[in-house]
């Protein structure tokens, strides 16, 4: 078995804020899932996430913990079906970001300490803390890019952050953004990023 469909519940407290999501211990067998392995999460629209073990009052019963986050990522409400694998991933040397909100000036190496362990993929949102709030970001890209050998990439204190300057996001232009941009980006000076 390479995949196995879910009915979606929400995480426990302990993981609302966690880039995890949980299932029983017998699925994990049957997909060949360790504890903390990278899977891939498919609803209408793809997430990925760490998975865990259910809690034991939860086996049994092919549901899947998922918190409110990655369910917003891969377009599933509670109670929906999604079918879940186990996929590869890969350190991130590089991620490209655009705010969906306005932000404040932001050194980008924040968003490494604030991500680190994070996995991402492109088009999936996330949320960084900042002084009791959070800010709002879409993944525009990666390096290394994600593809089928690599189905998701994790933050590490090494991942280098660029934040695009002009919110195209608010402007409706979502879709003229892809993951081979990042060098046009870097070019035309729309984007920030640390250099060491």
């Amino acid at each position: 078995m390479t995949e196995s469909e879910f009915t979606v519940l929400e995480s426990y407290t302990r993981d609302v804020t966690r880039n995890v999501v949980r299932i029983d211990k017998n699925t994990m067998d049957d997909l060949s899932i360790d504890s903390g392995d990278t899977v891939e999460i498919m609803g209408k629209h793809r997430a990925v996430a760490k998975c865990l073990q259910l809690y034991p009052a939860d086996e049994d019963k092919k549901i899947i913990r998922v918190n409110g986050l990655t369910r917003n990522n891969c377009k599933a409400e509670i109670g929906d079906t999604v079918s879940i694998r186990k996929i590869n991933s890969s350190d991130a040397d590089s991620v490209m970001v655009a705010p969906l909100e306005t932000i404040p000036p932001l050194d980008p190496r924040y968003l490494a300490d604030a991500l680190e362990g994070v996995l991402i993929i492109p088009e999936q949102f996330i949320l960084i803390p900042y002084f009791g709030g959070r800010l709002t970001f879409m993944v525009v890209g990666t390096i290394p890019e994600v593809t089928g050998d690599i189905g998701a990439v994790t933050v590490t204190q090494k991942t280098r952050f660029g934040i695009l300057e002009k919110n195209h996001f608010l402007h409706g232009l979502r879709k003229t953004l892809k993951t081979d941009d990042i060098t046009s980006y870097r070019k035309y000076g729309m984007w920030r990023t640390c250099q060491n």
